[in-house]
């Protein structure tokens, strides 16, 4: 990864303060009044279904806060999407914004630098994963949010507990669904339709995707480049996909891994993380505690090989909930689990998830059902929940049936 020059990052500076001029001291105040905020491109996916229900809405405009200078929204010509890029400023943004919804898909809000609105923002979390709150995100991650839009009932009856535990200011916890696996399993759909015959016709070999969490003794620093050989030497083909953060936090690690996959011909790296096309390609997918697991399993119904690396825990007191992380209980529900060390049975778990997909999709398509709310249709939950707290500072529960109703309604 390369440094940005001096008069690279004069450049963007100049860029923050214009954004700030025209977020403070514009004329035009509507677009202000429900704004979001992404740490970094990747993050517009898991607000994507919501903002395009939300300009379905005629008359609304929103306001866009992105810490990526590279992040396409800033070049898109969207007129009712006012996008603005902040990054050093942020903390001072944030403390002074006076948007009435402010949505974002970041932890630990109010607990270090980045502070809660002082002008009254109501502010709003969409899950960015569909992982427990309890056990991979640290302690209290989600206790200054106003209102949380819960993607399954895990997610809601944790933050119920937590509530009852330390007695934090109640926050509306609402059911909402999870809008990036509705985005990412139409997105498939369509892939697939347009992608037969295969997109590999020549190779018939079963292709893996390894994409692994970042942190301490993830797959990228355990054995990445060993596991990507011996698959190859079973039959695979092999994508490596490393988390974003790894790529941001250890360039060395990942130039090494670069330069080793390099000498394998059927291995890639790949780090075009706007790109879904590796994981619609895959026929199945390995990695430890990333979230990417779930969201591959319900968009894709096909099965995960999860490698048994140590518990990714940011939260030492997590038993004391008393509720099992759902990224504990699902692995053995969608896929199996394989130890790191021994890459020929991973080989072996791989070809075995392949031959037994049809019985796992039954399996993905139960948990997917049992996991999240208003499948289908979460992106328009979600818009209205928002919309509502823009206008009265509260929203009410949707039943799923009202949703489907009201689909029914407008389609005919």
């Amino acid at each position: 990864m390369m440094r940005a020059s001096p008069i690279r990052k004069l450049a963007w500076f100049l860029a923050e303060c214009r954004s700030c001029l025209r977020l403070f001291c514009g004329p035009d105040r509507s677009w202000r009044t429900i704004v979001f905020y992404s740490e970094h491109a990747i993050y517009e996916q898991y607000y994507r279904g919501i903002i395009e229900s939300l300009l379905e809405e005629p008359g609304v405009s929103l306001g866009y806060l992105t810490s990526d200078p590279n992040d396409p929204i800033l070049r898109a010509r969207q007129p009712r999407i006012h996008p603005c890029y902040v990054r050093v400023l942020l903390p001072f943004v944030l403390l002074w914004l006076d948007a009435k919804v402010l949505v974002l898909t970041m932890t630990d809000l109010h607990h270090f630098h980045l502070r809660r609105s002082l002008k009254g923002a109501h502010h709003v979390y969409v899950f960015h994963a569909l992982f427990s709150t309890h056990m991979v995100f640290r302690e209290g991650a989600y206790d200054y949010y106003d209102t949380i839009l819960c993607a399954g009932p895990h997610h809601l009856r944790e933050l119920e507990r937590r509530r009852q535990l330390v007695g934090r200011p109640e926050a509306m916890l609402l059911p909402a669904g999870y809008p990036w696996v509705d985005t990412l399993a139409a997105n498939y759909r369509a892939y697939r339709q347009q992608a037969s015959p295969p997109s590999h016709p020549s190779d018939p070999r079963p292709l893996v995707l390894i994409a692994p969490s970042w942190g301490a003794s993830n797959i990228v620093e355990l054995c990445a480049a060993e596991l990507a050989s011996a698959l190859i030497r079973a039959g695979f083909r092999v994508v490596v996909r490393p988390h974003p953060e790894t790529v941001k936090r250890q360039p060395e690690l990942i130039a090494t891994l670069q330069r080793r996959l390099a000498a394998m011909p059927d291995a890639s790296l790949e780090l075009a993380f706007l790109s879904d096309r590796s994981i619609f390609d895959a026929d199945v997918l390995i990695t430890d505690w990333s979230s990417i697991s779930l969201e591959y399993a319900f968009a894709t119904e096909r099965p995960v090989l999860f490698l048994d690396t140590p518990r990714k825990v940011n939260n030492p007191n997590y038993e004391a909930l008393g509720l099992p992380p759902l990224e504990l209980e699902i692995r053995e529900q969608i896929g199996e689990i394989a130890k790191p060390d021994e890459p020929s049975q991973v080989a072996e778990a791989a070809r075995r998830l392949i031959r037994d997909r049809e019985r796992y999709r039954v399996r993905i398509l139960a948990c997917r059902d049992a996991c999240l709310y208003h499948t289908g249709t979460s992106g328009r939950v979600s818009a209205r929940y928002i919309l509502d707290i823009a206008r009265t500072g509260r929203a009410e529960a949707v039943p799923p049936e009202a949703v489907v109703a009201e689909t029914v309604e407008t389609a005919s």
